[in-house]
């Protein structure tokens, strides 16, 4: 039976994915920081560990023949954080998985990758690096901004205060690509994955968004109509948003980490050709209401 190490199966995306009920014709190595709050049915298995420590991994990975490095740091008022848990980390995980054989590394990666989107978006991208050249057989995820009913994400919350809102505040011209993918959708393409055992995943990149693209000044004007709303647009410069959730975050008056607004307005890849090849990947259109 195929043996998969995951790491961030308790966060946000691995608990849609690693569902209790799931049944996987694979074995799940879960690996976290912390004990389980929820026991997973047989024959997965739970193993305590920080992946910042060298000396916590195993040099066998614990018996696992595959990876699915999902964990990683999102929202971080400390930007070197990103750099140690997305990058370093990763790199811990890659040289083990090289030492005990691994057959497969797959790497949850982003949509926002590049130098160009902060912190986050350059340690993503260091790590996928580090992963190419690598002499593992690999695959490389990047999905868009996740959403679904279950989850507390970007999209939704944005969705919740176009509701209520008369203003909407654009930041810069309002002409970058948001593209949401529904949580379902990400799942039935990672257990799709996972579940198959012929190497056409093999060194390639999939990236795992909606079906069309949109600019996000339009996409909250539908939003806002869609709600009965006719609301104010109100643009903003790019620099003094920057400066504001740059200040708001040292002094903690925001939830907001400063480099999100880099990763809202970077350019992104929007090409789901390959997955949609691969394993008939075929996202749902986002509704509004």
């Amino acid at each position: 039976m195929k043996r998969v190490l995951v790491t961030g199966s308790y966060g946000k995306l691995g608990k849609e994915v690693f569902k209790p009920n799931t049944n996987m014709p694979f074995k799940c190595i879960f690996l976290s920081r912390k004990k389980a709050a929820v026991d997973s049915p047989s024959p997965n298995s739970h193993i305590i560990a920080d992946l910042s420590r060298k000396e916590d991994i195993d040099n066998n990975l614990w018996g696992a023949n595959e990876v699915l490095h999902m964990a990683g740091a999102t929202h971080e008022r400390d930007p070197n954080k990103y750099y140690r848990i997305n990058y370093e980390a990763t790199k811990t995980l890659v040289d083990k998985a090289e030492t005990a054989g691994v057959k497969r590394f797959i790497y949850l990666s982003s949509q926002a990758i590049g130098e160009m989107g902060g912190a986050y978006s350059h340690s993503k991208a260091l790590a996928e690096n580090y992963i190419r050249n690598s002499k593992l057989k690999w695959t490389i995820i990047r999905p868009s901004e996740v959403y679904g009913p279950h989850s507390n994400n970007y999209v939704q919350s944005l969705c919740r205060f176009l509701k209520h809102s008369k203003v909407i505040p654009i930041i810069g011209d309002g002409k970058y690509k948001i593209n949401p993918i529904h949580i379902n959708d990400f799942v039935d393409f990672i257990l799709c994955l996972l579940s198959c055992n012929s190497d056409k995943s093999y060194y390639k990149t999939y990236l795992l968004a909606g079906p069309s693209p949109i600019s996000f000044k339009a996409f909250c004007l539908q939003c806002s109509n869609a709600y009965g709303k006719k609301p104010l647009i109100v643009h903003l410069p790019v620099f003094l948003c920057k400066s504001f959730f740059s200040l708001g975050s040292r002094l903690r008056l925001t939830k907001f980490a400063p480099d999100q607004i880099d990763r809202l307005i970077l350019k992104k890849d929007n090409d789901i050709r390959t997955a949609t090849k691969d394993y008939l990947f075929k996202p749902r259109a986002f509704s509004f209401l």
